[in-house]
């Protein structure tokens, strides 16, 4: 089975790439400037995905919609995932979209809201609560070392001055 995003990753001119993830110019936009920032390894929805690579993800969409904000005088992003055909999910391909926003621009997002009893939501939430501990403590299992976090800064200031003829990532750094 072919996957398509995976197929962009190959034939697309990409506005941003590096080892993990790249990011291009969506083939169906809900507006213009439509990005699409995926990871490189084919992840079919977000809990399949490492987090270090949804880190970085998050890293690089707050990049490109700051280079959004700068280079296409928007007033607002809308940075979306769909996880999972329920949600709307077009291709089984784990991708953040950011959508450049104006006011007016016709894109409606907005939801009802349900209203449920007490009961419910009580029920709710000490599902949830119990649910979040037990991953809590998979979380503190998974937390690095302060050797780790010093390796990683070491890699970071390296990545910087390599890149520092990119004229993207210079764009894309910049704060506004």
């Amino acid at each position: 089975m072919s996957c398509k995003p995976c197929e962009w990753i190959e034939k697309s001119e990409l506005i941003y790439e590096d080892e993990q993830v790249v990011a291009l110019m969506a083939d169906k936009p809900a507006n213009f400037g439509h990005v699409i920032v995926m990871p490189k390894q084919h992840f079919t929805i977000l809990e399949q995905v490492p987090d270090k690579i949804i880190s970085h993800i998050g890293v690089v969409a707050n990049k490109i919609s700051i280079a959004l904000f700068e280079s296409l005088n928007i007033q607002g992003t809308n940075i979306l995932i769909h996880n999972g055909v329920v949600a709307h999910q077009q291709y089984p391909h784990f991708m953040v979209h950011i959508i450049p926003r104006l006011e007016n621009d016709g894109i409606e997002l907005a939801w009802k809201s349900r209203q449920l009893s007490e009961e419910e939501m009580s029920t709710i939430e000490l599902e949830l609560t119990e649910g979040v501990k037990t991953e809590k403590a998979v979380i503190k299992t998974e937390t690095p070392s302060q050797d780790s976090l010093k390796q990683g800064k070491k890699e970071t200031e390296k990545l910087k001055q390599s890149n520092q003829t990119n004229y993207l990532i210079r764009q894309l750094e910049r704060i506004p």
